[in-house]
């Protein structure tokens, strides 16, 4: 029983995406390989890095360093795949974010 309620709790508490405002990027530029910097919000910067996928889709591939509030290092790398082209809407350190990524070519 104890188990269940502090589950509950923890859901209750935590924000769907939808609840959570977005920040819109628009149309993203990327290159094939080549991290881009993306500022998510004062003081959230994230780098992505585009692969294209054999099925043709993209990987992206997020990451991140910051410190803890005790000067502690910490790193985040966070992967998914998506068509190009198509608007994305996903939630990266905490910020729920949209764009529309483009393949530029070399």
């Amino acid at each position: 029983m104890t188990a269940i309620a502090v589950v509950t709790i923890a859901i209750s508490c935590s924000k769907s995406p939808a609840e959570k405002p977005v920040k819109d990027l628009g149309v993203v530029e990327l290159l094939e390989s080549t991290p881009k910097r993306l500022n998510l919000a004062e003081g959230k910067e994230v780098t992505l890095t585009t692969t294209t996928l054999p099925d043709g889709n993209l990987e992206f591939v997020f990451k991140s360093e910051s410190k803890t509030a005790l000067g502690v290092p910490t790193r985040m790398e966070q992967k998914f795949s998506a068509p190009a082209g198509k608007r994305i809407m996903t939630s990266v350190e905490g910020v729920v974010i949209s764009f529309t990524p483009t393949l530029k070519a070399k």
